[in-house]
């Protein structure tokens, strides 16, 4: 069985969604060696600061994580999908 995962992030402003629906979510800080953020376990995740940030998915057997995201607050609001 072929499953289907979204590995892609929506940004807008310092909040980061992953694209995938009802899996285990975890981000992480590309910038510090894929640190485990705290409190980093729901599909958005509220960046404290400024830097790269990667969602890992797991679903069932499946493990994936989706490309770094810079996130820069320009304060401009920005809805961008990756």
């Amino acid at each position: 069985m072929i499953i289907d995962i979204d590995l892609s992030i929506t940004k807008r402003g310092f909040y980061l969604n992953s694209n995938q629906a009802v899996v285990n979510y975890q981000w992480l800080d590309c910038k510090d060696e894929n640190k485990v953020m705290a409190n980093g376990d729901l599909k958005t995740y509220r960046t404290p600061k400024y830097v790269l940030f990667t969602v890992l998915i797991k679903s069932n057997s499946y493990i994936g994580t989706s490309l770094c995201l810079p996130v820069t607050g320009v304060g401009v609001t920005e809805n961008t999908a990756f």
